[in-house]
């Protein structure tokens, strides 16, 4: 067997391995495609693109994403390093922040994902008891599906001013 057909060999089993072996999308999925998936799709305000059907996959999984758009809402708006970074770079290269995926969870969950809201106020706890004011409204919107009204009020433990 000569060198060239031994390499060819070793690259199709190489080949076969990297795919049978590559790791599969992890999480729920609909329609085959990931709750991460359907949420980078998603579109908050189109004018005049046409609906990708997010709207409706997040309708339809309904609790399933929720752990996944309150994780998106919870988690610490400060950007990484890469981050920092990656904001350098021409507009098309830059990642999507953290707050923009914040005001897309909080859409969805406030306008198509049909949660129960004791469920939905204690997943955002985090979020409600924060000191960050958007992340308060962003939970908020999730909670009352209105962005525009005002932040939910941080819990005080002194008692009521009389």
């Amino acid at each position: 067997m000569t060198l060239k057909r031994k390499l060819g060999i070793a690259a199709v089993l190489v080949a076969a391995l990297t795919i049978t072996l590559w790791p599969r999308p992890r999480g729920y999925t609909y329609q085959g495609k990931t709750v991460e998936e359907w949420f980078r799709d998603y579109t908050p305000f189109r004018y005049g693109i046409p609906d990708n059907g997010a709207e409706n996959a997040f309708r339809e999984m309904g609790t399933n994403g929720v752990p996944f758009l309150v994780s998106r809402i919870n988690r610490d708006f400060a950007p990484s390093l890469f981050e920092r970074w990656a904001y350098k770079l021409p507009l098309r290269f830059r990642p999507v922040s953290k707050d923009v995926e914040a005001f897309k969870a909080a859409a969805l969950l406030g306008t198509y994902v049909n949660a129960h809201e004791n469920m939905l106020r204690e997943l955002l706890k985090p979020a409600i008891l924060s000191t960050n004011q958007a992340q308060r409204n962003f939970a908020d919107r999730a909670l009352n599906g209105s962005l525009f009204r005002g932040a939910i009020p941080m819990q005080s433990t002194s008692p009521p001013a009389q």
